[in-house]
């Protein structure tokens, strides 16, 4: 297989130009090409602006006409944008999700190092290479800190104590490790942790529903994939991740959409399932974080080849998309008041606890 060569920033921004792409400022775009990479912008996100008809039919990509590079690069960043948003909302499920698995085990074996004890973990011989693994990652992870030169609380503990509690070590784990480390939890400890999400979930929906294991570990494994996706800076919008069981989750939603997002595992059903783990104000501000960007966009005309609602149509954020999650018009009326309300250029909405000013800044969209 021959390499491709290496192209100049001239060189790039000409292949550009000759694929109908229009370049307003070649020296701005020669600065964000070097900061960004040709490949992040281009390869990343240039699928919607090119002409159907030539995808995967013809070698030579011909854009849409009258589609600008700015377009492409708003779209990089908007992208970026949302990414921010979701992964803000992951980290601290993350840290629930580490905080109740070490304190349930702990609380079940409060034996030193009961973690590397296989006897503590699932019994079932379908599980035993996830729980060896498991063990084999936990001793790893310890000898790993051990071993370094700088202080770090497990190194702290090997020193004063000569064991590692659980919940130090536990935070030492990525979130894939976590999983690994519930996956291999016999079924009692898994019901008892899933029990402490589901109490809150009943509370903050005030519904009798009760989350199920399987739907906890379909959550897990969902949000370790969009959480990797955030973390290295992949291409989000569009990314699916495959649910092939979205059925878990029939009892908590009941409209048809959100079900199929869930088994798209487009990024609406990732923000539904979020909802069984995240307390209502949260999550409200999660739709409320995600909703404001694709409306400014859209208000403001920053796309002019292609649609908001084409972008919309791959995150799967239409037809009403946040009301279906909770009643998020009624919810931040007031915001809506200020949204409608063009001929104001900032003003200040006051939700309890939490104020945001909103401002209105004319833009030319030809601007990046």
């Amino acid at each position: 297989m021959v390499a491709k060569p290496f192209k100049t920033l001239d060189q790039q921004i000409e292949i550009l130009k000759s694929r109908n792409l229009t370049i307003a400022d070649e020296e701005t775009i020669k600065e964000i090409l070097l900061k960004e990479n040709y490949y992040n912008i281009i390869n990343g996100y240039k699928t919607l602006f090119l002409k159907n008809n030539e995808i995967g039919k013809n070698p030579q990509e011909i854009y849409l006409d009258n589609s600008n590079f700015n377009e492409i690069y708003r779209l990089h960043l908007l992208d970026r944008q949302l990414r921010n948003i979701i992964i803000k909302y992951l980290l601290p499920f993350e840290t629930q999700l580490k905080t109740i698995c070490s304190y349930r085990f702990a609380e079940l074996f409060p034996e030193r190092n009961a973690y590397l004890n296989i006897n503590c973990y699932s019994q079932e011989k379908n599980n035993l290479e996830t729980v060896l693994k498991n063990i084999a990652n936990l001793s790893r992870i310890i000898q790993r800190e051990k071993g370094k030169p700088s202080e770090n609380s497990i190194k702290h503990y090997l020193d004063k104590h000569e064991s590692v509690p659980i919940w130090v070590l536990i935070n030492s784990l990525t979130f894939g490790e976590v999983s690994y480390f519930f996956n291999s939890l016999g079924n009692n400890l898994q019901e008892k942790i899933t029990r402490d999400f589901s109490e809150t979930y009943k509370k903050e929906y005030d519904t009798k529903i009760q989350i199920s294991v399987g739907s906890l570990k379909q959550i897990i494994k969902t949000v370790n994939l969009f959480r990797n996706i955030c973390a290295h800076e992949e291409v989000f919008y569009n990314r699916t991740v495959k649910n092939g069981k979205a059925n878990l989750f029939q009892n908590y939603f009941e409209d048809e959409m959100i079900i199929n997002s869930i088994r798209k595992g487009n990024i609406l059903g990732l923000i539904a399932i979020l909802k069984l783990v995240m307390k209502s104000e949260e999550y409200g501000l999660l739709i409320l974080d995600v909703y404001q960007p694709l409306y400014f966009h859209e208000r403001l005309g920053t796309f002019e080849s292609i649609t908001m609602e084409k972008i919309k149509n791959k995150l799967g954020l239409v037809d009403n998309w946040e009301n279906r999650l909770i009643n998020f018009s009624e919810r931040f009326e007031s915001l809506m008041d200020i949204l409608e309300a063009e001929d104001e250029e900032s003003q200040i909405v006051d939700f309890g606890d939490i104020e945001i000013t909103y401002e209105w800044e004319q833009k030319d969209p030809s601007e990046i």
